[in-house]
């Protein structure tokens, strides 16, 4: 979706996966093994992937005038954090929740783990309890659209996201 969108308009994407290995001087498209991935998910180096993917985030605004920022914001606080530093910068925040099914989703990893990805997220790790997004994203931006993600890129970008921009 990210990409997708950013060809459409012509912005960069930054996105958190990619972020987290090139902070840990990973190849971006190296799947590592269990343990090795553990590390890259602690809190601490979390916490710095959402941090550098905001700062970046913002150059590329400052030269470009807007971004695609990819990630999942699971924990609200990196999103409020997000919030109040787009607000300091006069920068509006849009936040785009994709939705899918489960079986979509599971459909997409296998394709994944059969082709070289940036994520390391696999079929068998999800567990869609845990990668849900428990609190209602609308409540802490302005601007928010939710799409499902199962219709066509072509018909989200057409029918939800430009329309959203226009209206």
């Amino acid at each position: 979706m990210a990409t997708a969108l950013a060809n459409e308009f012509g912005l960069s994407v930054l996105s958190s996966d990619a972020i987290r290995k090139q902070r840990a001087g990973i190849d971006l498209y190296k799947r590592l093994p269990d343990a090795e991935r553990a590390h890259l998910y602690e809190a601490q180096v979390t916490e710095g992937v959402y941090q550098t993917l905001a700062n970046k985030g913002l150059a590329e605004i400052d030269k470009f005038g807007a971004v695609i920022l990819d990630a999942t914001y699971r924990n609200k606080e990196y999103l409020k954090q997000l919030r109040v530093i787009c607000e300091q910068r006069g920068v509006r925040l849009v936040v785009i929740q994709t939705m899918a099914t489960e079986k979509t989703i599971r459909e997409r990893l296998k394709k994944r783990e059969a082709e070289p990805t940036i994520s390391d997220l696999r079929n068998s790790d999800y567990v869609s309890t845990r990668f849900e997004i428990e609190y209602p994203i609308e409540d802490y931006v302005d601007f928010f659209i939710k799409v499902d993600t199962q219709r066509t890129i072509e018909t989200l970008i057409n029918d939800d996201i430009i329309p959203y921009f226009m209206g």
